[in-house]
């Protein structure tokens, strides 16, 4: 094998496959990142078997060939490379060798032969906006479980309803979901759960390659997403997301609206006085206008913050985790925020003002 491409091209298509590949006692090549010549292109796989991507870039292509290359190396290598012109890709006596003006360096490869082929997914195909999937998976993926002894619930739930596509996540102690509206409504796809591990890696592609639109493929064990020159895989569980709409509460007994960079600036301070498990003190008084947070630690001291806020309703307290608030406001783009309560030591819905497409429900704590 023998070709040149452009470095940028190159550094972008490595950026983005090479931190899919990882050990494998039993199958060590899928620590390599997989490099073919095809015609006047340069293909580039790697896979972690739950997670699949192949880019495809310009190339001149002087001798077909293929190799298969520690994804690591390879990684460290082309980001360091101070040429940033054209650079050669040769393959002699089973190593890489790359050129540039400035460098000449060797990585020695691993045989082709076990390199596990890209699943291509069979199933119903829709074009989406890809920025849609970026802020579905990013506005819920946070707030899912990231151990595997539940995969339903350490996955995004993604389903459509009517002219919406639905992203859900939960840990089962909070709940986030997103609602995006799309141009046309969506049949025939009753939902698929993603594991959030593969949600992250699906995030970082997709912000690499901004493009417009994306083909979404769903089947019952995987989808992929693909755009020219690009194509992605990823398995999916095969469960059952629990029903969470009969958790979110439809009526509410208090309301209070405060601007989120004060609450932010509120959590911020509190934070230094959590006990271990993060119990956060919330006390409403609408007659009194008191909107109170509390945060206690035997070991360091105490802290009682006021806020100012529109109160509503009825006097409510609460203890829910002070981590699990504070994430959420940097995926909330409002600048006021609603807590919402149906009552003392229940479940408390946070939302952006103005706005009903995300929704973030947190279960109290007990002390």
């Amino acid at each position: 094998m023998k070709v040149r491409c452009t470095y940028e091209i190159l550094q972008k298509s490595i950026e983005a496959v090479g931190r899919l590949t990882t050990k494998h006692i039993s199958l060590p090549v899928l620590s390599c990142v997989y490099i073919k010549t095809h015609e006047k292109s340069l293909i580039i796989r790697a896979t972690n078997l739950s997670i699949g991507v192949e880019i495809v870039i310009p190339a001149i292509v002087e001798t077909d060939g293929e190799t298969a290359v520690p994804g690591n190396i390879l990684l460290s290598t082309i980001s360091a490379i101070k040429s940033k012109k054209d650079i050669f890709l040769e393959v002699k006596d089973g190593n890489l060798c790359i050129t540039t003006d400035k460098e000449d360096l060797t990585i020695k490869c691993m045989p082709t032969e076990d390199f596990p082929s890209i699943p291509r997914t069979e199933g119903q195909k829709y074009t989406l906006p890809q920025q849609v999937l970026v802020s579905g998976f990013k506005s819920v993926a946070f707030s899912c479980a990231t151990f595997d002894i539940k995969p339903e619930i350490a996955s995004v739930y993604m389903y459509p309803h009517e002219n919406e596509i639905i992203f859900v996540g939960t840990d089962s102690f909070r709940l986030a979901e997103k609602k995006i509206k799309l141009k046309k409504d969506i049949h025939d796809f009753n939902g698929i759960l993603v594991p959030v591990k593969n949600v992250s890696d699906i995030l970082r592609i997709l912000e690499m390659y901004n493009e417009s639109d994306v083909t979404l493929t769903v089947s019952k064990n995987q989808i992929s997403i693909e755009e020219p020159g690009f194509y992605m895989t990823a398995r999916v569980v095969d469960g059952i997301f629990p029903d969470y709409r009969q958790i979110i509460p439809k009526e509410s007994t208090t309301r209070a609206i405060i601007l989120k960079k004060d609450l932010i600036d509120t959590l911020k301070l509190s934070s230094v006085f959590t006990d271990k498990f993060g119990h956060l003190s919330i006390f409403i008084n609408p007659k009194e206008k008191k909107f109170e947070i509390t945060t206690k630690n035997a070991d360091v001291g105490e802290h009682q913050g006021l806020l100012s806020a529109a109160l509503s309703g009825e006097e409510v307290s609460l203890n829910i985790n002070q981590r699990y608030i504070s994430e959420v406001l940097s995926y909330i783009s409002e600048d006021s925020i609603e807590l919402s309560f149906s009552g003392s030591q229940k479940a408390v819905i946070v939302r952006g003002v103005g706005t009903n497409t995300f929704t973030y429900l947190v279960m109290p704590m007990n002390r």
